[in-house]
């Protein structure tokens, strides 16, 4: 992430949102979220939070959701 930031020049600090993969596991989403605390929050201060969702954790893959649909509309035309 910090490569990224840096060839894009881009300020780590000025992102205020991140949308974690979530992996919904013990293991799996401490080392994502150290991760994004190493690159994006150690230099915040207390009134510039950042803010971690993970949309997947909460409604699963969209997949099959985006497969359903585009059935759907095929038979729909």
């Amino acid at each position: 992430m910090r490569q990224v930031y840096g060839n894009a020049g881009l300020d780590p600090n000025a992102c205020g949102f991140v949308e974690a993969h979530g992996t919904g596991t013990r293991v799996g989403d401490p080392i994502e979220a150290t991760a994004i605390h190493n690159v994006l929050g150690l230099k915040r201060a207390l009134r510039d939070p950042l803010w971690i969702g993970s949309v997947k954790s909460n409604i699963g893959h969209l997949e099959g959701a985006s497969g359903a649909w585009k059935s759907f509309l095929s038979r729909s035309v």
